[in-house]
């Protein structure tokens, strides 16, 4: 069984990721909310952030990434500027996504490249904080940049995630890690 996160919150296979994001995109599908609001995920590494990304996308939804450590004003601004059809701790995804040892398996939607992939918020130094949407088409091209510029064995590699997941550096950890079969190692801070 591939391992795809561990860290303090325990260990995570890919099967159980997947079945996970399976669970949460139904019950994002159950909530009938009109296409293109996106879902906040808010937490700090656990592995059920990634179920949150993995199965809002599943959805065809963006996602919000609200890390725990961000001031709660800070947080709210996000909230009101994104409109999220709903903001979901790792404790709410994990009571969400219980028995996902069965979960039923699902077509995933075809994604067009302008659709948002996730909504990175900038850090308001000048401001309020400001939504970037990361788009399908964006982030395929960094992706497969990343994939043709390193050299990875498949399902061996260590990836170190050190930044919170509400900073855009996580991104090169985790979706390439992902993307080639390695283990996302959590570092609390």
């Amino acid at each position: 069984r591939s391992v795809a996160h561990t860290g303090g919150g325990g260990t995570m296979t890919y099967r159980e990721l997947w079945n996970r994001a399976m669970l949460l995109a139904a019950e994002i599908d159950s909530r009938n909310a009109p296409a293109g609001i996106p879902v906040g995920i808010r937490g700090h590494k656990e592995p059920e952030m990634f179920v949150g990304f993995l199965g809002t996308v599943l959805a065809g939804r963006g996602y919000v990434p609200l890390d725990v450590s961000m001031p709660e004003a800070r947080v709210e601004r996000i909230v009101a500027t994104a409109e999220p059809l709903a903001v979901w701790t790792a404790g709410e995804i994990s009571k969400l996504t219980q028995g996902w040892e069965n979960a039923p398996q699902r077509a995933i939607p075809q994604s067009h490249p302008d659709d948002p992939f996730y909504i990175m918020f900038t850090s308001g130094s000048t401001g309020d904080p400001k939504g970037v949407v990361i788009t399908h088409g964006c982030m395929t091209a960094f992706v497969n940049w990343m994939l043709a510029e390193q050299t990875l064995a498949r399902g061996t590699e260590i990836f170190l995630n050190q930044v919170p997941l509400s900073f855009d550096v996580s991104v090169m950890d985790n979706y390439i890690a992902f993307l080639t079969g390695g283990t996302v190692v959590d570092r609390k801070s």
